[in-house]
């Protein structure tokens, strides 16, 4: 069974009041989505991990579903 991507996780390498987050992919858990941040994103200044119904992607983003498992694979849909 395999479980859906469901949780978006975006990044931002500024201190500012509205910091410019960037999407890093999709993952099937914020603790997936995290560990893949700290070991490919360790210069970060924040992170979020949410829902994905409930941030804006902008319509060209291509998705990335990334599987923590062992090493990582991307597979992009």
């Amino acid at each position: 069974m395999t479980s859906a991507f469901i949780f978006v996780m975006a990044i931002t390498f500024h201190h500012a009041p509205f910091e410019a987050y960037e999407y890093v992919g999709h993952f099937q858990s914020c603790q997936q989505a995290n560990d893949y941040v700290a070991l490919n994103h360790p210069t970060r200044v924040g992170s979020r991990c949410l829902f994905e119904e409930y941030i804006v992607i902008p319509k060209d983003t291509i998705k990335k579903e990334i599987i923590m498992e062992g090493r990582s694979s991307i597979a992009n849909i």
